[in-house]
């Protein structure tokens, strides 16, 4: 049994001095986590995966109970490819409500005798947020679950889907190393209080779906840790982790509204704006910010565009990443530090110089111009015939 210091798990921050340290068990570290991830997400239970596309591979092949049938995702087809040869196997199909028009998927749910429901907090492809108790309504009527992919809902500190009544969350916590590094996790399924399983099963008492899961895995965890002897400890470390996801919300907040007041700018997609599509629904369901990811695209498609790309790639920053959408000619960020300041300097400082090098290619195109027409007047001079004076 290796024993490993608290300063290889968390920070030293949350050691108090005067706490009496104890060793847990990875094991113990995992159900410990389980069991505060479901708290903060407003479920009763949780289970730790390995990875985001096995988490929701292992609960919709055991909802579907290994019987074929139809997911109705309003995920885009590219969240779906990695896995679809997998989902054929076991005879489950995708359809997805981006292939209908928008107000055609209360009607696909009686004709493909739709089993689940898919839908994200954020859809990753557009920023679209739905109607989500209305669609949870909708399915409920028809005993049909909902799976939330809430990986951008913080924990349930920006959204939390199951308090709204849908019956089981996934979310992603890969980029959360500082909790998880020594345990290979990274992503959790929480099963909702009352979470609607099948339509021969429909509500669970007890301890419910995810608990016969458990009871079938194998934990070959054997390493121990030394930990503060203090029973809040785990709970306290999460909720910060939760709290985070509301300050990167509010540097994308302030960010995204500098970057619509910009004249180079065409549209800013983020949710926190008023003008947004997405604003009512957000500001009807979300809790705790908008959101930590926007996408803008410029007026100008060709030289500031492929300008802008230039700039991007060249100057990283932390707590920013912004990706290049070459399909829609847009610029997607996602913000992971609080700093506001900081990254507004740094959006700043791209676009005073996007500015100054579109001025001085207008500067230059203005100049060439006027060249032109200067030469094509003196030619015209030369070939006109001199008439001689008498």
């Amino acid at each position: 049994m290796t024993a490993i210091t608290i300063s290889d798990l968390y920070n030293h921050a949350h050691i108090k001095v005067n706490e009496l340290p104890k060793t847990i068990t990875n094991e113990d570290l995992l159900l410990e986590l389980e069991k505060q991830v479901a708290i903060l997400e407003g479920g009763k239970n949780a289970l730790a995966k390995k990875t985001f596309r096995s988490a929701r591979f292992s609960l919709i092949k055991h909802l579907l109970a290994g019987k074929p049938g139809n997911v109705l995702s309003f995920e885009s087809r590219k969240q779906w490819e990695a896995d679809a040869i997998i989902y054929k196997r076991i005879g489950t199909n995708i359809i997805f409500v981006e292939d209908h028009s928008a107000d055609e998927w209360e009607n696909l749910l009686t004709q493909h005798a739709v089993s689940i429901i898919y839908i994200s907090t954020i859809q990753q492809q557009n920023l679209a947020i739905q109607d989500f108790g209305y669609i949870i309504h909708k399915a409920h009527q028809l005993d049909i679950p909902v799976i939330f992919d809430n990986t951008y809902g913080g924990l349930g500190h920006i959204y939390a889907p199951l308090i709204d009544g849908a019956d089981f969350v996934l979310t992603d916590v890969s980029a959360s190393p500082t909790i998880f590094k020594n345990i290979p996790v990274q992503s959790f399924i929480i099963e909702g209080v009352n979470a609607l399983t099948s339509k021969a099963d429909v509500y669970l008492s007890g301890n419910g779906f995810l608990e016969k899961l458990k009871k079938n895995r194998r934990l070959p965890l054997k390493n121990s840790f030394i930990v503060p002897d203090n029973e809040n400890y785990i709970a306290k470390l999460l909720k910060k982790e939760a709290r985070k996801h509301g300050d990167f919300s509010r540097t994308a907040n302030y960010v995204a509204r500098w970057l619509n007041n910009q004249a180079e700018i065409m549209e800013v997609n983020y949710p926190g704006l008023k003008a947004s599509e997405n604003h009512i629904h957000a500001e009807l369901y979300f809790k705790g910010g908008y959101g930590s990811i926007f996408r803008f695209g410029l007026w100008d498609l060709e030289y500031g565009y492929s300008l802008l790309k230039g700039f991007i790639r060249s100057g990283k920053v932390n707590g920013v990443n912004i990706e290049v959408d070459n399909e829609r000619k847009e610029f997607v960020v996602q913000i992971t530090t609080e700093n506001y300041a900081y990254v507004l300097q740094h959006f700043q400082k791209i676009f005073a110089n996007l500015k100054q090098n579109i001025e001085f290619k207008q500067q230059i195109t203005k100049e060439n111009q006027l060249k032109r027409l200067f030469d094509q007047e003196l030619r015209q001079l030369l070939q006109t015939p001199v008439r001689s004076k008498r």
